[in-house]
């Protein structure tokens, strides 16, 4: 594995721009974004595409018919479920019976876990039961763990118990300064500034006076004892009256000073105004100079600051029935504190919200009454205030617009209401279908249903009404109608296609029905693939790992939540933090192929694991961008989405042989930001998108079988000697690959008057040596056999040989050096006076050609020697093992002959597996030349082209790799003037014509050596007969 993971750091590297990661994070999924409704209009405002809420403890709000609902967790969860029984929001009015409907419970595991325990709260304050003689909000709790430990959400009741007397108009009972208001048990205390401390029974409107005294009054309040607590202008005291001298009233003003007790005192300010109590007992009070509230905790008597320096000071404080704290200020404005925020002290100036547009002079009280209404008091009369601009708003959770498969689950996300007044609202949720009222949203019937949202608080305002679009889509047909989130990779498996959506796990579709069903629910799931055995390889973004699950932990219960799939997984392999793994399949063998993109470059790579994962993995390709979803056909060609926009084919015939080149990728076409890929066993092709809710789509193409085409051609043997009309010979070629889709083969011979070939069956005729060739059909590779035949007669041969030394150069100036003894042609001059180099390159004799070399020159250079112009062929074998001392210090070997000079680069002699062969024939006879004369001319302007110096035919095996050729240009041809010259040599070009009969010119580039030798260089695949051909000449040369 250490051997793996450095190949993968030195040589994979790509280019991510993916989800969430140090490899980026594009695709990232935004927040929730809320929907808000806003009290201008009845309009839904700010809506934006967001993720489904993929939170383990997050609860959302499933109603299930009716006006009941339930609040469930999201998929992660395998908790029990709560569910009401009726409303969620009940209005009594005091006296009025309250019955329990109750809640029902929904246990997967658990099925005898029925019912819900429920406990009930009075303002914030633990209750027995709801008392409808006390008018209030209660609230009640609905709550249940099963045996395993897990607790079910709560789920939650709001019964508003209203007073059935009507309240008596406070502002009409001619109070006057009211510097302090506090309610408690169908009474108003009124701290009267220089004048009293005063009672009111809200109902019937009598006032009784506690204590009448010219002290300046300031605060008043009152615990839930009903104790009262009071202060006084410019006393750093406040007072507490213990609630049974209330029992006996008036009392004297003696008597209040003996009966009251200090209960705090502040020393170092005597500005005590605002005083207010909550529901459990703590007091507030405000620091005028300061601008700042302090908390005095219940039973401690403890300090905690509220807020301080706020942007004005704060005098009339009270709290309404759920907790929520308000506060008049010296800019005659009223604030609220939600209850939320009173519990993460201390607080920003942000917490305290406005909610009042027009100012309210001289507010120094301030009271809730239980029917929702408000007074103020001033130094004048009491006030009887609204607040209309503290209506509920409702803000809807997720998608304003949901699509649901039919037969489908519906999951509302639910809403969130905000009030000034009340923080426990619940609220009403109505369909309708087709401008009809239904019961709810009915998966099993196709079609766009509306939600309604509506809410009224206990003031009777009503939030401006929030819907919601749900549409049930038909049952799918087929594949792309399926109605997907996000979906990245694809994989199939078993009849079923599964895909990773980014922000909710791993689905699978049904092949025969195109159901979905979610087997894992977690987020950032971008590739994965299945083996034969059914495990479950995948990658996150962000992650080094390749997990994988075993086949028999994906069953039972599905999906696995994100814990069960961590507990269920084991890395299967790890790459550098650095690379990131966009792409995983498995290829007929079960050999697993990555696609890896590195941070810090543009390239992505392709590897393969032949061997379990244990040694290092095979580079397959590389590309300039970056390459995401790979799948595999039944055919065995592997497809690539890449960059986005276009998905390719690598042919399996081009998997062949490793690492697969550039232009082996086949643009199959564009894909609008395709991701993951699958190729399905009737060949048709489909493909993700990274665009939230985009379907998946057909491909444009089919997979079809590629043509394999063939990797070499060899004979068993390179040499015959036979006798002039002897007994005939089989020459056997073997083509490879042995699955090669068109094995066929061309057999030819060098000189049918010396031997014939036919079917690889070779018949001597004259004494001589002849070239058989064979060649398959496509001319992309051939093998040669020299056949020599000799006499039948008793006696020496007429044929002659003798031993020539090849020359090396040493530069590319053409200087030539003392010849090389060990590199040899044996040249043999035939009966009919042909002569015949052949050469048989050695190990030691390449050695000695590299030994050679000019310092900073990479090609070893060998020069046949021909200085009559008189050799008819020469022949070249290159056995594998000889090739060692060019591999070993990166050479290039080059062959110079009269008419032609042919480089072997060492990248070709590198992948070289057999023995290279090489004949060079310059072609003479005017029966061949004419042929190749006419070819030629065909080809030019005019057709007025003529052949210059004297073409030749190169024969090889090595066929399909670049090989360097020049071709001499006689210096007698060249025109004197420089300029002129240039000119000419420009107009030249190389003519080609291949085995396959197909021929073609090809631009040249001109060389110079030291000496001025010119030729025409040029690189080719195709080894064949080329000549140089003046494309602009009227007259033959």
């Amino acid at each position: 594995m250490q051997n793996a993971k450095k190949l993968i750091t030195f040589c994979l590297a790509a280019s991510l721009v993916l989800p969430g990661a140090s490899l980026s994070t594009a695709y990232a999924d935004g927040e929730n974004t809320d929907t808000s409704s806003v009290s201008s209009g009845n309009s839904v405002t700010g809506d934006t595409y967001s993720s489904p809420d993929s939170s383990a403890s997050a609860p959302v709000v499933q109603y299930t018919g009716g006006s009941g609902y339930s609040v469930t967790t999201s998929v992660y969860a395998t908790k029990p479920v709560i569910t009401l029984t009726g409303d969620p929001q009940i209005n009594l009015t005091a006296g009025q019976a309250y019955v329990e409907a109750g809640a029902t419970v929904q246990d997967n595991t658990y099925s005898d876990l029925k019912a819900a325990n429920v406990t009930y709260t009075l303002n914030n304050v633990t209750v027995s039961s709801v008392d409808t003689s006390k008018p209030g909000t209660y609230i009640a709790h609905y709550n249940v763990t099963n045996p395993a430990g897990q607790s079910a959400d709560e789920v939650q009741r709001t019964i508003m118990v209203k007073s059935a007397n009507t309240y008596a108009d406070l502002s009409q009972l001619g109070i006057n300064w009211a510097y302090g208001l506090a309610y408690h048990d169908g009474y108003l205390y009124v701290a009267q500034r220089q004048s009293a401390l005063l009672r009111v029974s809200v109902t019937t409107g009598e006032i009784t006076t506690i204590v009448s005294s010219n002290k300046s009054f300031m605060g008043v309040a009152l615990d839930s004892h009903g104790n009262l607590y009071y202060t006084i202008d410019s006393d750093p005291r406040i007072y507490k009256l213990d609630s049974s001298y209330l029992s006996s009233l008036p009392m004297t003003e003696s008597e209040l000073t003996n009966r009251s007790t200090v209960y705090y005192t502040h020393p170092n300010f005597t500005y005590i105004y605002g005083l207010g109590i909550d529901a459990n007992d703590n007091v507030y009070y405000s620091d005028y100079n300061n601008k700042a509230i302090i908390k005095i905790q219940a039973g401690t008597k403890q300090t905690v600051t509220v807020i301080t320096n706020f942007t004005t000071s704060l005098r009339a404080f009270t709290f309404d029935a759920d907790g929520n704290f308000y506060t008049g200020g010296a800019d005659y404005r009223i604030y609220r504190v939600s209850a939320q925020n009173l519990g993460n002290l201390p607080l920003s100036s942000s917490a305290l919200v406005n909610i009042t547009p027009n100012t309210y002079y001289g507010a120094y009280g301030l009271v809730f009454l239980p029917d929702g209404q408000a007074y103020l008091g001033t130094a004048g009369l009491i006030q009887k205030v609204s607040f209309q601009a503290a209506k509920p708003v409702i803000t809807l959770k997720g998608q304003s617009t949901i699509k649901v498969e039919a037969d489908g689950v519906y999951t509302d996300p639910g809403v969130t209401v905000t009030d000034p007044t009340s923080s426990s609202l619940i609220p009403k949720v109505t369909y309708t279908f087709q401008g009809s009222t239904v019961s709810g949203v009915n998966t099993s019937v196709p079609g766009t249903y509306i939600v309604h949202y509506n809410v009224m608080n206990s003031s009777g305002t009503a939030a401006v009404e929030v819907t919601r679009t749900v549409i049930v889509s038909p049952a799918p047909t087929n594949l792309q109608e399926v109605s997907v989130y996000r979906p990245f990779g694809l994989a199939y498996y078993n009849s079923n296609v599964y895909y990773a959506d980014y922000g909710l796990g791993i689905y699978q579709i049904s092949g025969t029905t195109f159901k979905k069903k979610q087997i894992v629910a977690d987020r950032d799931i971008i590739a994965l693939t299945f083996n034969s055995s059914g495990d479950l390889l995948y990658s996150k973004t962000g992650n080094a790992h390749v997990y994988k699950v075993a086949a028999s932990d994906l069953q039972g219960n599905l999906p696995l939540s994100a814990q069960q799939l961590a507990e269920r997984s084991e890395v299967y392999y790890t790459v550098d933090s650095n690379i990131g793994i966009t792409g995983m399949t498995f290829d007929s063998q079960g050999r697993l192929y990555l696609s890896l993109q590195y941070s810090s470059e543009l390239n992505s790579r392709i590897v393969r694991f032949n061997d379990n994962m244990t040694t290092a993995p095979q580079l397959v390709a590389e590309y300039p961008v970056a390459l995401y979803g790979i799948a595999f056909s039944s055919y065995g060609n592997l497809y690539v989405n890449a960059g986005n926009f276009h998905t390719y084919k690598i042919g399996a015939p081009q998997l062949r042989k490793l690492p697969v080149g550039i232009n082996s990728f086949q643009d199959m076409g564009t894909n609008n930001k395709g991701f993951g890929l699958v190729i399905l066993p009737d060949n048709s092709g489909y493909l993700s998108h990274i665009e939230p809710n985009a379907p998946l789509t057909r491909a444009s193409f089919t997979d079809q079988m590629e043509a394999v085409p063939v990797d070499s051609v060899t004979l068993d043997t390179q040499t015959l000697n036979l006798k002039k009309r002897g007994t005939v010979q089989t020459l056997t070629a073997t083509v490879l690959p042995a699955d090669a889709s068109n094995p066929a083969v061309l057999w030819t011979t060098s000189d049918p008057s010396v031997a014939t070939v036919k079917d690889g069956v070779v018949t001597p005729l004259n004494k001589g040596t002849a070239i058989i060739t064979v060649t398959t059909i496509d001319g992309s590779y051939s093998s040669s056999a020299t056949v020599t035949v000799k006499d039948t007669a008793r006696g020496s041969s007429n044929n002659t040989s003798e031993s020539i030394n090849l020359s090396t150069s040493t530069s590319s100036t053409g200087t030539s050096a003392s010849p090389v003894n060990a590199v040899t042609a044996t040249r043999t001059t035939q009966s009919d006076g042909k002569k015949i180099d052949t050469i048989n390159l050695s190990s030691s004799g390449l050695e000695q050609a590299v030994a050679r070399l000019a310092s900073g020159d990479t090609t070893a250079r060998l020069a046949v020697p021909d200085a009559q112009n008189e050799v008819a062929s020469t022949n070249i074998t290159l056995p594998v093992t000889a090739t060692q001392s060019l591999k070993r210090t990166g050479t290039d070997l080059e062959i110079q002959t009269n008419t032609v000079s042919v480089t072997i680069p060492v990248s070709v002699l590198n992948n070289l597996n057999s023995d290279l062969h090489f004949s060079l024939t310059p072609v003479k006879d005017s029966t061949l030349l004419q042929p190749i004369r006419n070819a030629a001319a065909s080809l030019t302007p005019n057709q007025t082209g003529t052949v210059i110096g004297t073409p030749v035919t190169i024969e090889s095996n090595l066929q399909g790799q670049l090989v360097q050729l020049t071709l001499p240009v006689s210096s007698k041809l060249l025109p004197q003037n420089a300029e002129a010259q240039t000119a000419w040599l420009q107009q030249l070009r190389i003519f080609s014509k291949y085995a396959d009969g197909s021929s073609e010119l090809i631009q040249p580039k001109v060389v110079k050596d030291v000496n001025g030798n010119v030729g025409l260089q040029f690189a080719g695949s195709q080894l064949s007969t080329v000549a140089v051909v003046d494309t602009q000449s009227t007259t033959s040369n």
